[in-house]
């Protein structure tokens, strides 16, 4: 029996790292799926063996298609923004879906295995990722750029547009204000602020 309008997930609620993934996937997927452990699901979904469940999680979608394993991971990141991309590579990439559901079934054998590797590679917490530092470190950086090039124009200016620079602006703009007019809008620019 699967929901009318949303993928369910159905996953071992005993297994404490499939409950950190689950919360993980819960964050980024944001409503738009139904995350149920089997211990109260299975009965919902009796064209499943309950001893299949155990060994792997099953994504269920409003279809009726179902999926178990690494793919049913990559098809739950469908359903988050931005993370399609495994589906595609699963799905396109020669050898890809192979090796994940390889690496699936070896982790899935080796729960203690997979908890400290997702200690060890995401920290303690699964978070979803933010933008906040990218964000912070790009403004300052591009600010910094802005610094360096004002900064280096300073150090320039006099000398190449000063009174004793190497095109000096003042005699310049003086020969365009006085023989030009109104039409002094269409003449060439000064050559080196052209360049700037």
């Amino acid at each position: 029996m699967a929901s009318a309008t949303r993928a369910t997930l159905v996953f071992d609620g005993d297994c404490a790292i499939c409950r950190s993934w689950v919360s993980y996937w819960q964050r980024l997927t944001n409503g738009r799926v139904i995350y149920r452990p089997y211990q109260e699901a299975a009965a919902d979904f009796p064209t499943i063996a309950r001893e299949d469940f155990e060994h792997a999680i099953w994504l269920i979608e409003p279809d009726g298609r179902v999926y178990s394993g690494a793919a049913a991971t990559y098809q739950v990141l469908l359903y988050a923004p931005g993370h399609g991309g495994w589906w595609w590579m699963y799905t396109r990439v020669p050898g890809f879906a192979a090796a994940s559901e390889w690496a699936y079934t070896f982790f899935a054998r080796r729960r203690d295995l997979l908890s400290r590797a997702t200690h060890l590679l995401w920290g303690p917490v699964l978070e979803p990722e933010r933008n906040t530092l990218v964000s912070w470190l790009f403004l300052r950086l591009f600010g910094a750029i802005y610094i360096a090039a004002f900064a280096s124009l300073g150090v320039q200016v006099l000398g190449l547009v000063g009174h004793e620079g190497i095109l000096p602006l003042g005699d310049y703009l003086f020969r365009r204000a006085s023989g030009m007019g109104s039409g002094c809008l269409l003449a060439p620019a000064h050559p080196i602020l052209a360049r700037l």
